[in-house]
């Protein structure tokens, strides 16, 4: 799986969650939660806060508004 990030001028963070998305086994920590963190300069840094679920995503690309290169993060 890939996770495509758009990201905008700016800074800021978020965090992001993935399970199966079928049940509630989340409740049982089954789920991944990311959180990624733009800064002013536009570097974009991500980690994983939370790793319980067995399918996380192979890759995460950034793309920034206008360009069509993407950048590869690496957690």
């Amino acid at each position: 799986m890939i996770l495509l990030l758009d990201v905008y001028p700016g800074e800021g963070s978020f965090d992001y969650y993935l399970d199966n998305g079928e049940d509630f086994a989340y409740r049982e920590g089954q789920y991944h939660q990311y959180r990624f963190t733009v800064r002013e300069d536009g570097t974009v840094s991500g980690e994983i806060v939370h790793g319980g679920y067995e399918k996380p995503y192979r890759r995460i690309l950034v793309k920034r508004p206008g360009g069509e290169a993407m950048e590869e993060l690496i957690l």
